[in-house]
């Protein structure tokens, strides 16, 4: 596989205890920084990259998924992931175009159930009001929510 088509996730890990320190304080003087448990990654997609259908890591990610898109334009496919014992097409879904600027968010049923892919910009699905998505690079700001700690 391309290295431009693969996404990588954060890890599950546990936060430095300094920063779950100084985070409050920070929060109150700039109340513009997210909350504390809360993951943010940038992510850089090459002109001719694309990421391969797939549901984010479930030990690493919480429930909610945010992402910012900048830059090139390109497609936003979702499908529906089913499993065991699920009764209904796989498959079934649909796309969404990513503006430079657009906001996404996937939580709950559709950040469990689907299965997310960003297409390249010359895929066929690719064609919005009639034209082909151009070429560019594209960068991602996602924010994920830290999975709650098990009981032990």
């Amino acid at each position: 596989t391309h290295p431009a088509a693969q996404e990588t996730h954060p890890a599950a890990q546990e936060t430095h205890p300094a920063a779950q320190e100084t985070h409050p304080a920070a929060q109150e003087t700039h109340p513009s920084l997210p909350p504390a448990g809360t993951l943010t990654h940038i992510l850089h997609l090459a002109p001719m990259g694309a990421i391969l259908p797939h549901v984010d890591n479930l030990e690493a990610s919480g429930r909610v998924i945010l992402g910012v898109s900048l830059g090139a334009e390109r497609t936003l496919r979702l499908r529906r992931k089913f499993g065991d014992g699920e009764q209904g097409t796989e498959g079934e879904g649909w796309d969404v175009r990513l503006g430079s600027g657009s906001v996404y968010i996937q939580r709950d049923s559709i950040r469990y159930g689907y299965e997310h892919s960003i297409l390249p910009f010359d895929d066929p699905s690719s064609i919005w009001d009639g034209e082909k998505l151009e070429s560019g690079h594209r960068i991602s700001i996602m924010i994920r929510d830290v999975p709650p700690k098990p009981d032990l």
